[in-house]
């Protein structure tokens, strides 16, 4: 007869409803991004290039380094975006799959913005596809200042999380927590 234990586990920080989703989301599209600019990596290295990286723009080349910075750019939103979860779990938890409107319907707001953010990221990853399949394709020169998609998308994924934050820091009236 097999036994079975019951282990005691601290009950996740961010539920299991739908600020854990959110984040969730957001973290496979950074993800997806960073597989995805390894696979570019490989394909530049793989092109036997003689001009180092920052010579790319000069070359009509993919300017890798300028893709690698919106790569550690949407890394760098990683953590605000647990804090924006966390605090929203904290004012409206949530379990299932209703978003709790939380006070003066703020959380709807929040959820919105965070599930932007994620889209926009996923946006940006698959304008690097694009330059992928172009430099594949071995039309490099055609894949040259593709890198401005990619950070577009970027930038307004980070503000949409600044969006989060603010409508968050309004409603409690003190900063979200470091």
């Amino acid at each position: 007869m097999a036994r079975r234990w019951r282990r005691s586990r601290a009950p996740e920080p961010l539920g299991n409803g739908v600020w854990r989703r959110a984040e969730s989301r957001f973290r496979r599209a950074v993800d997806r991004y960073h597989q995805v600019l390894e696979r570019v990596e490989e394909l530049a290295a793989t092109a036997g290039r003689s001009e180092s990286i920052a010579a790319a723009p000069q070359s009509g080349m993919v300017d890798i380094a300028a893709l690698q910075t919106v790569g550690a750019e949407l890394a760098e939103l990683l953590p605000r975006v647990h804090l924006v979860c966390l605090a929203a779990q904290t004012m409206g938890p949530s379990d299932g799959e209703v978003i709790p409107a939380g006070p003066s319907g703020v959380l709807l707001d929040v959820h919105r913005a965070l599930t932007r953010s994620a889209t926009l990221v996923a946006q940006a990853a698959e304008s690097l596809t694009m330059v992928l399949v172009t430099m594949g394709a071995g039309r490099r020169g055609r894949a040259a200042g593709a890198e401005l998609g990619p950070a577009r998308a970027a930038g307004q994924a980070a503000s949409q999380v600044a969006t989060a934050e603010s409508l968050l820091d309004r409603r409690d009236g003190r900063p979200l927590p470091d």
